[in-house]
């Protein structure tokens, strides 16, 4: 267990996390652009739980989420933003479909309240730390018109959450308690299953969470 939680300490602090991020230099055609991944049509089968004729993706890498989203509901506007600035001018050409794909960070999005009907995010809230967590889901819940579907790493144990930010600097959040303090509502989880993302963390703590605004 130790061996696979290892290969995800790279860093610690929400600081450390922006810049590792914001500087990776990586071949993100080949690392990162993988609609085909399973857990991806988990994606979508969250998004149907809604009427939506937008999404929007915090966090979208180069775009291999925005692009099953295209696929699968192709009158969808669509689009994303990422802190990486390589990652958003590839998704420019792979998804030249989207309405916007910008750099930014989470925690200070410059759409207007309530403007998009779907705020997704994808393994990037387990970077956010409890410093600024709060922040980030205010921003999330502040644009969402309907609602929202994160996928991340959750749990309702404190001892888990801690034992995870000890050994692999990643964070999980009690998404129930934290989606309803920001008056979400009709809040669903979906585990992944460890045939569909076989690593650690994600066979422990990996969920779909969906809820409405």
């Amino acid at each position: 267990m130790s061996i696979l939680y290892n290969s995800y300490r790279m860093f610690t602090g929400t600081k450390k996390n922006e810049k590792y991020w914001k500087e990776r230099q990586i071949d993100w055609k080949t690392g990162y652009w993988t609609p085909e991944h399973p857990h991806r049509e988990m994606i979508i089968k969250a998004l149907g739980r809604f009427n939506f004729g937008s999404v929007f993706e915090i966090g979208c890498a180069s775009g291999a989420n925005l692009q099953r989203i295209h696929q699968a509901y192709p009158q969808t506007q669509f689009g994303g933003m990422d802190i990486n600035a390589e990652a958003i001018a590839l998704a420019k050409q792979l998804l030249p479909q989207a309405q916007i794909l910008d750099v930014g960070q989470a925690d200070d999005i410059y759409f207007s309240d309530k403007s998009i009907d779907v705020i997704l995010t994808d393994a990037t809230l387990i970077y956010i730390d409890r410093d600024k967590i709060d922040k980030v889901m205010k921003e999330i819940t502040r644009i969402a018109r309907n609602g929202i579907v994160l996928c991340e790493f959750h749990s309702q144990s404190w001892w888990r959450r801690l034992g995870l930010r000890f050994v692999s600097h990643l964070n999980a959040y009690d998404y129930e308690k934290l989606l309803d303090k920001y008056d979400c509502y009709d809040i669903q989880f979906t585990k992944i299953p460890a045939d569909i993302w076989p690593v650690l963390p994600w066979m422990e703590f990996g969920w779909i969470i969906s809820a409405r605004i």
